[in-house]
């Protein structure tokens, strides 16, 4: 009926002290922002709170959200997230027995990003050495769908203790495609995975439709 209608088939939230809430019925909205500069997912969720749910979870800024939705579609897709909670942004009260909750949630891996560090020598093609770090069990260790384009020569890379992400960064800087030698590389996440693609392989992928 509008732009970005979905269906929310589960929505769970984890909170620290081991306690699994059930905001299926309570959600008024979800909000989640892809960038192609940024190398998480970030969004937001608006709650209408009748059960008391902030003190008896308690909900802290310490918690797991997990998302699964299906937007309108002849293949029903169904989006299975995993989001973790770093602030409450709202917390308003209606009237005497309701308040508006307004939580604020990124990638997880972004939050793993900043508790290690990156002390390694390597010697592959840029995109090898980012697969690496992603999946690496040390560092980032992701489990979702990773799409990397081939990068041209072999790196001799000697990474400073430096956070993964930043590492990262630093090496889409230096890649230049296998295929034709175009620079101009983006790493960054959306809703199918983390990706690193140039620029010229971004433009040259099909269009999702025409109106």
């Amino acid at each position: 009926q509008y732009a970005g209608e979905y269906q929310i088939k589960e929505l769970l939230i984890h909170t620290s002290s081991g306690n699994i809430l059930d905001l299926k019925t309570t959600a008024q909205s979800i909000d989640i922002y892809e960038d192609m500069f940024a190398s998480a997912l970030s969004g937001g969720i608006t709650i209408l709170d009748v059960d008391n749910i902030a003190e008896n979870g308690p909900i802290i800024g310490q918690e797991y959200l997990t998302i699964k939705l299906t937007t309108p579609s002849l293949d029903e897709e169904e989006l299975s997230l995993i989001f973790a909670v770093t602030k409450v942004t709202v917390r308003e009260a209606i009237d005497p027995n309701v308040q508006l909750l307004a939580l604020t949630f990124v990638s997880p891996e972004i939050l793993r990003d900043k508790r290690v560090r990156v002390s390694k020598s390597f010697t592959d093609p840029i995109d090898k050495i980012i697969e690496s770090v992603l999946t690496d069990s040390r560092y980032i260790n992701s489990n979702k769908d990773i799409y990397l384009e081939e990068t041209a020569g072999i790196r001799k890379v000697v990474c400073p203790n430096l956070h993964p992400y930043d590492f990262i960064n630093n090496l889409t800087m230096e890649a230049v495609t296998k295929k034709n030698g175009s620079p101009y590389f983006f790493f960054f996440k959306n809703l199918k995975g983390i990706q690193f693609k140039s620029l010229n392989r971004i433009l040259a992928e099909d269009t999702i439709g025409q109106f």
